[in-house]
């Protein structure tokens, strides 16, 4: 274990939204461990904004150069801007050697990262992955992530996960709201029918349109949040469905995402971003899952209900299904309905912002 004193620091954040966020119990515990360092974290643009207003981070820098098809120009004058900044340590959470070669032409002295994806050699200090049967053994990424700092001295014991919603997004969040006709009359149920891994991992957009149906019937507002590439997902569950409202728009940010969801009474997830960024704030969490194994984005959120059937070829953790999807297709409307109303009633209607 290091006792190095690092005064400034690059974090190389993961390229998922739900893996950054749970990433963030690392983050906090990088801080603690070096409270008065420099802390810039560097992130894919579109993952950047569910970072904003973490106290634990002086700066995030959205970088285009980190993008899977981002040049190699772009790249080497992003790590030469950074060279003159003279950072001692960099934290990579994320795996590729891409980014370990970010590190060492950014002339960070100290790189720390999974030894793995053929960058040993980019690295400082390596620790190695957990292996089970030449693969990698599944795990909580919250863990993963956070035996990633204790290498350098950080206390791991706090494994929550935390994010802000900032003055701007607060707004940006209400006026969206009020856009799309939410007073605040009746309870938010936020309702996300999208995935950015793959279809595998959404329920049927008919079954969401149902339940949209049926708690608003129980007297939610019912809305619908979609990343822009998922919106002919929100436009078809707008159209099944009869007295929802979803939020589909190309422009919304992660930034007004978070505002929204921190004004929810609860939220209805497949395993994606959105069921992470919901705990983060404190929501009620109704998470469907079907393809993946639970192990690895496991939370122990307290607030979360997990539906999920056990069948035989799950999980099979496959981006599309090649059978008939009876992983997600099992699991009934009227059930997910009833887990809304349980978790409500366990947790309370009022918004997850006065929980924050």
């Amino acid at each position: 274990m290091e006792r190095v004193e690092y005064k400034r620091i690059l974090v190389f954040v993961p390229n998922w939204v739900g893996d950054a966020v749970m990433a963030t119990p690392a983050i906090a515990a990088l801080r603690r461990r070096f409270p008065g360092a420099k802390i810039v974290a560097l992130a894919r643009p579109y993952v950047s904004g569910v970072l904003s207003g973490l106290a634990d981070l002086d700066e995030i820098r959205g970088l285009s150069s980190l993008n899977s098809g981002g040049s190699v120009v772009s790249l080497v004058s992003d790590a030469r801007a950074l060279r003159g900044e003279g950072y001692d340590l960099a934290v990579l959470f994320t795996n590729s050697f891409r980014t370990a070669g970010f590190a060492l032409a950014a002339g960070v002295k100290a790189r720390l990262g999974y030894g793995r994806d053929g960058r040993s050699f980019l690295l400082t200090r390596r620790v190695r992955p957990v292996m089970k049967e030449g693969d990698f053994a599944p795990r909580p990424m919250i863990d993963y992530y956070l035996e990633l700092v204790a290498v350098v001295g950080a206390d791991i014991s706090d494994r929550k996960m935390k994010l802000a919603v900032d003055d701007a997004e607060t707004a940006s969040a209400t006026e969206a709201l009020s856009r799309h006709g939410f007073d605040g009359g009746r309870p938010l149920a936020l309702v996300n029918p999208g995935a950015a891994f793959g279809s595998a991992k959404c329920w049927p957009v008919e079954n969401f349109a149902t339940l949209a149906d049926e708690l608003s019937a129980k007297g939610y507002a019912v809305m619908v949040i979609t990343s822009p590439r998922d919106r002919a997902i929100g436009e078809a569950v707008e159209r099944l469905a009869k007295g929802v409202k979803p939020m589909i728009e190309s422009d919304i940010t992660l930034g007004t995402m978070k505002g929204i969801v921190a004004r929810s009474a609860v939220l209805v997830t497949n395993d994606s971003g959105p069921r992470h960024i919901g705990a983060a704030l404190g929501a009620p969490v109704v998470t469907i899952m079907g393809p993946t194994d639970p192990r690895w984005s496991a939370t122990d959120y307290e607030r979360e209900i997990l539906l999920m059937k056990d069948v035989e070829c799950a999980p099979c953790m496959l981006r599309t299904c090649p059978k008939d999807h009876r992983c997600m297709t099992l699991i009934e409307p009227g059930e997910v309905a009833a887990a809304v109303e349980e978790a409500v009633a366990t947790w309370g209607r009022e918004s997850a912002a006065t929980q924050i």
